[in-house]
């Protein structure tokens, strides 16, 4: 049965795990389909106790209705934040990180994995299920602005959070009258007809006339499914480039 309080569970403990005999990935399952209920985010304990040369560790997750068809949770079904898999072996703390999705996905049945390629590995990985999600810092985004509107947090699924500040910081401060402006979107994808919908937030303008033109804070309540953030310059002859993190906050 599923419960409201945190629970924990042990993937593979000291566990020799082997790629494919061609280095292609195995997925070592946990074998159990987990009824998780009010779940807002997963806390992944990883520690790679030996790694061979060249291998990859990378865990997942999937989600069931009904325990025959599997569905990624998430963008493609990977739940440890990062891009290229875990490399590194450590031997002082394990490798820790929350993972936040829309938790309607997390209501179903639940299953977590381990994917090993290009070698072998001996891990031991715990998850534990959140019932309200830990404050989070997301990694800081650095991008050159032009007077073309772009991405400087792109777009991310924000539903296990209540609450976010954003902060902007400019490598150089801006001159005479030149301005950036920062846009917070609400993004929903409105099916094939519609597709992608961004809605204003809020805006604000960085200039030499705000007395702070290097640093700039914004809080939002009451989130939205998805975040994204663009910013651009409105001056033509130059370019800045602008340091954004979000912080979350959960209050459920």
């Amino acid at each position: 049965m599923g419960s409201c309080t945190d629970r924990e569970f042990n993937i593979v403990n000291d566990t020799q795990l082997d790629a494919e005999p061609n280095g292609d990935p195995m997925i070592y399952w946990d074998g159990q389909a987990h009824k998780l209920a009010a779940v807002t985010a997963l806390l992944s304990s990883v520690e790679i106790l030996k790694l061979t040369s060249g291998a990859m560790v990378r865990l997942l997750a999937r989600y069931s209705m009904d325990k025959v068809s599997w569905y990624p949770i998430g963008t493609d079904g990977f739940i440890d934040g990062t891009s290229a898999g875990l490399v590194a072996v450590t031997d002082t703390a394990p490798y820790l990180y929350q993972f936040t999705c829309d938790p309607k996905q997390l209501a179903n049945y639940v299953q977590f994995g381990v994917q090993v390629e290009d070698g072998a590995a001996r891990a031991t990985v715990h998850i534990k299920t959140l019932a309200v999600a830990l404050p989070q810092t997301m990694a800081a985004q650095t991008s050159a602005i032009g007077t073309s509107a772009v991405d400087i947090w792109a777009a991310r699924d924000v539903s296990a959070f209540d609450a976010a500040t954003v902060q902007v910081s400019l490598t150089s401060a801006l001159t005479g009258t030149d301005n950036l402006v920062v846009t917070i979107y609400a993004v929903a994808d409105c099916g094939v007809v519609l597709g992608t919908i961004r809605t204003p937030l809020e805006s604000q303008t960085m200039s030499v006339a705000n007395g702070n033109p290097q640093y700039l804070t914004i809080q939002l309540s009451g989130l939205p499914q998805s975040l994204q953030i663009k910013a651009q310059r409105g001056d033509a002859n130059s370019t800045s480039t602008v340091t954004c993190a979000v912080q979350l906050r959960a209050a459920r």
